[in-house]
């Protein structure tokens, strides 16, 4: 259930978005993405906690 609202929270976030999408123009590696994903969704599990 967790695993399911952090992807509804990241699917809803705009920032996150955007950063996904400014990441993907310059062409950046998976490697730096995943590393945004990582500190997103660790900033999110403490907001929850």
């Amino acid at each position: 259930m967790l695993v399911e609202e952090a992807t509804a929270a990241l699917r809803n976030d705009a920032e996150f978005q955007a950063a996904l999408e400014n990441a993907q123009a310059a062409g950046m590696a998976g490697g730096l993405v995943a590393g945004l994903v990582q500190k997103f969704v660790a900033q999110w599990l403490r907001r929850l906690l």
